[in-house]
């Protein structure tokens, strides 16, 4: 028997391998005891010619046949080819050119379309400035939403500048600012051109920001360079949440500039620690309040609401009753009913279930008073029939109750249904992919919804969200409670602010970009930090 692994060098055909009668095997040969084939001596004279050894046959119809070592040379020639290109694009994209002044920019970083990555950084617990160091009671789920699109058009608009021009910051700042004003007064269509989700947003799409104003991004950066010395990095670029901080800076001067008449605020991680309440009751009498503080923030909403302004919890907490408002309003409301005359002139309310349930302060009774339905419900709300309330609630909850079971999270679930919002409580131990299964049952819920609304053809407002332990859906949204809210005050979209921490795409403060202002912030500590830069800025306005 022949192997089939004899040495095709030989000349050998390949159909000559197999079994062989012995008769046919020529006399000179010889076995090899450590071998596995037989090795196939012919005589000299008919030893094929050493084109032919180098050249395999292989039996195909038509008798077509493939040289090897054509097809070998085309092989390695296009990987050399490829390799190269790669070398040459790498050395590309690792070329800087130098910049006069300011902050080199990193463009291998910038080129992966600047994804956001979350590096969450505190404000220092022993300042009242803006500093660089990580926060020790950063929420849990901010440490695990690095995949999330952390989406804000401007935001990008200003990386985008950096990246074409590879210019510094500040520059991207002037360019984005013009480009801004002349969207608004019509003069140019630049931001159409370079930013046209910015300039023409889409209602299907939500991760975008609202212009209802130009913003002064030169003075926010020249603000935040004071403080922080941003422009003397040369080696490190400028990262997403300090851009972000400019942006909140700017939107700050724009809509104090405006006029501002309400300010409005999210309640978990925005006033207070999730599953707590903004109160200093427990807090050391006499001393002084620290940064970050339930005091120092009690003191700057006290400031704000003795102005004159406005100032509201919009919050996804739904309850006919005020008391659940109260109780996480406790430190403000104690501090408000210490003076009768600030009791009788502020003007501060409470929006809960996102838009659902309207509530004011009454200094006679020293908390929060519902409002009649009448005084503020608006026309299209008064059409939310139970039915199509029902129908939303009932698909959100079947496809909560399903993705839990697919996800192995039954038993570590709770559900819970209101009269317009469902919602499955967390009551396993947090880890560091809770949130990603969190925004899972967010998702799968919100298209659940939308598909029953396209089969229905409805378009009642809704609002999916992941809540840090919790994932809830809510007939409603906190742009329907905003714009209720300046209505009742009288305010513009430009003369409105409003300040929360979830702008993913699984927050509930996303829908609040149409309609006003808004200030994205990580936790009540800087929530703190905006307000001082607010009366900062009030001052610096008035003194003017």
């Amino acid at each position: 028997r022949i192997s089939d692994s004899a040495p095709s060098g030989l000349g050998i055909p390949p159909l000559a391998c197999g079994s062989l009668p012995i008769a046919k095997i020529p006399e000179a040969f010889s076995w090899q005891s450590d071998r596995a084939w037989i090795r196939y001596r012919l005589p000299r004279p008919e030893r094929p010619s050493p084109e032919a050894t180098m050249r395999l046959r292989l039996q195909i119809p038509q008798s077509i046949t493939v040289d090897l070592r054509v097809l070998g040379g085309i092989v390695v020639g296009g990987a050399t080819l490829w390799g190269a290109l790669r070398v040459l694009r790498r050395r590309r994209a690792s070329v800087e050119r130098p910049v006069d002044d300011g902050q080199l920019v990193n463009r291998s970083a910038l080129q992966k379309r600047h994804a956001f990555h979350a590096d969450v950084v505190d404000y220092d617990a022993s300042s009242d400035e803006f500093s660089f160091e990580e926060g020790d009671e950063l929420r849990n789920k901010r440490h695990h939403r690095d995949w999330q699109e952390k989406e804000d058009s401007l935001i990008r608009l200003l990386f985008d500048v950096m990246r074409e021009r590879n210019c510094t910051l500040r520059e991207a700042c002037e360019v984005a600012e013009h480009y801004i004003y002349d969207h608004l007064v019509g003069v140019s269509g630049e931001l159409r051109r370079v930013a046209p989700e910015l300039a023409s947003p889409s209602e299907r799409v939500t991760a975008v920001r609202r212009l209802h104003s130009s913003l002064p991004l030169s003075e926010a950066f020249r603000r935040y360079d004071a403080r922080t010395r941003i422009s003397s990095r040369k080696k490190v670029p400028p990262q997403f949440r300090e851009v972000r901080n400019i942006v909140n800076l700017a939107q700050l001067f724009a809509s104090a500039s405006a006029g501002l008449k309400l300010i409005t605020f999210d309640g978990d991680g925005t006033l207070y620690p999730d599953r707590s309440v903004l109160d200093d009751a427990n807090e050391a009498e006499g001393a002084e309040p620290e940064a970050g503080s339930a005091s120092l923030l009690i003191d700057r909403l006290m400031d704000v609401l003795k102005r004159g302004i406005t100032v509201a919890l919009v919050t996804a907490v739904g309850d006919p009753s005020p008391l659940p408002y109260e109780q996480r309003l406790a430190g403000l409301l104690r501090r408000i009913n210490e003076d009768d005359e600030t009791a009788r002139t502020v003007q501060l309310f409470a929006v809960g279930g996102q838009c659902n349930y309207v509530f004011r302060f009454d200094h006679r009774t020293g908390g929060f008073v519902a409002l009649p339905r009448e005084e503020w419900e608006p026309p299209n709300m008064r059409k939310w029939t139970p039915d199509l309330i029902n129908g939303i609630l009932d698909a959100a909850q079947a496809s909560l109750v399903v993705t839990a079971a697919q996800l192995g999270m039954s038993s570590t679930v709770k559900l819970v249904r209101k009269e317009r919002a469902v919602g499955l409580l967390y009551t396993g131990t947090l880890h560091q992919t809770t949130s990603y299964f969190l925004d899972e049952l967010a998702l799968k819920a919100r298209d659940a919804v939308k598909s029953l609304q396209r089969q229905r053809g409805q378009r009642l407002p809704f609002c999916t969200f992941n809540g840090g332990r919790d994932v809830f859906v809510d007939v409603g949204s906190k742009e329907m409670g905003i714009n209720l809210l300046r209505e009742l005050v009288g305010a513009g979209k430009s003369q409105t602010l409003h300040v929360g921490d979830q702008f993913t795409r699984t927050g509930n403060d996303l829908l609040a970009r149409k309609a006003c202002g808004t200030l994205w912030v990580d936790n009540p500590r800087e929530s703190t930090i905006i307000l001082k830069e607010l009366i900062d800025t009030l001052n610096a306005q008035a003194g003017a």
